[in-house]
């Protein structure tokens, strides 16, 4: 019996030698889920440091950021060591690892605060070092609603004009390239206003995504392409934004919205009130392919049908015009049918 029992703590050590070697092994089945790309790069520093592994494990979101921005930076950079990195990373200043590895000062770290739970990519982490970096740049960080990756790229590409002007939800949401187009475009639509007038109006939205608000205050008063027929004493050419708008509101349809005022400023529709014993707006559409106007459709309030008296009334005036009425047939445009 004595020699079995001996026996017994001999089994235990060479057991406890295979456990061993498998610490690093779970420890990157640990951070993987956390830190994705970085978990291997982040086992090997547990391997050097290991009092650092429950640092890394035990992270908030901001704290993961910090910790995969170091990763991203010595990866890129080169200028501190794996084993420095390991002695520095939980123990010495974020701010201060960060510059060592960065080679410039990126401010405060509680802007990673602001960042969602998930890692980003290590070119994210690039552009964000640009970004945090430079007190413009960050300003523009700061001004972003929410920091995606795309955002924070598109400031870190951006000019220091272009960073300077616009606000960084601005940038965040259209890029460089995508805010020299719009004021180019506003340009061209309103030649009145200046260059500080559209960059100021740009720079008002608070959600840049929705910039068919701005364009709908931009052409509310602009002159429509002329109509391709005058009408008549009972049948009024809707000539400008405001017309259309009136229209909209009186009939309660959907004349006063963005889309209708872009179709009939880009000339592909134009829109008449026919005043019979109901008030119906008629719609022509251009072909596509034979640049001919037809009659698209009719309505009355609320988008309703007028009367057959009275459509077929309006379908002859039209025709005697020039223009026809296919009621829905396919004639080879995406303006096809009825509304």
């Amino acid at each position: 019996m004595f020699g079995i029992d001996h026996a017994r703590p001999c089994f235990g050590a060479r057991r406890g030698l295979k456990a061993k070697q498998r610490p690093r092994r779970r420890r990157t089945r640990d951070l993987e889920p956390l830190y994705g790309w970085g978990a291997g790069p982040l086992d090997q520093l547990c391997a050097m440091e290991p009092g650092l592994h429950r640092f890394v494990a035990e992270a908030p979101a901001h704290t993961r950021h910090y910790i995969a921005m170091a990763l991203a930076g010595m990866a890129k950079h080169g200028h501190v060591t794996e084993a420095w990195l390991a002695g520095s990373l939980a123990s010495s200043s974020r701010r201060e690892v960060l510059q060592a590895i960065w080679g410039h000062d990126p401010g405060s770290t509680r802007a990673l605060m602001r960042l969602g739970p998930d890692l980003l990519e290590p070119s994210t982490y690039e552009a964000l070092g640009t970004v945090l970096g430079d007190e413009q740049r960050r300003r523009a960080y700061g001004d972003l609603r929410v920091p995606t990756e795309r955002a924070i790229v598109r400031i870190a590409d951006a000019s220091a004009d272009v960073v300077a002007a616009y606000r960084g939800r601005l940038i965040g949401t259209f890029g460089a390239a995508g805010i020299l187009f719009l004021s180019e475009g506003i340009a061209r639509l309103r030649p009145d206003l200046s260059a500080a007038s559209i960059r100021r109006s740009l720079n008002a939205l608070e959600k840049p995504s929705r910039i068919e608000h701005l364009f709908g205050r931009l052409i509310r008063n602009v002159q429509l392409p002329e109509p391709p027929w005058a009408g008549t004493s009972r049948i009024r050419a809707l000539t400008t934004v405001p017309d259309l708008r009136a229209a909209g509101l009186r009939l309660e349809n959907c004349l006063n919205t963005l889309p209708i005022w872009t179709e009939a400023l880009t000339g592909k529709r134009a829109f008449y009130l026919v005043e019979e014993c109901e008030f119906v707006i008629v719609a022509l559409a251009r072909h596509e392919v034979f640049g001919t106007w037809f009659v698209h459709s009719l309505a009355k309030r609320r988008n309703g049908q007028p009367s057959g008296q009275v459509k077929a009334r309006i379908i002859a005036t039209f025709a005697a015009a020039g223009f026809p009425y296919f009621d829905g047939a396919p004639i080879g445009t995406s303006l096809d049918g009825n509304d």
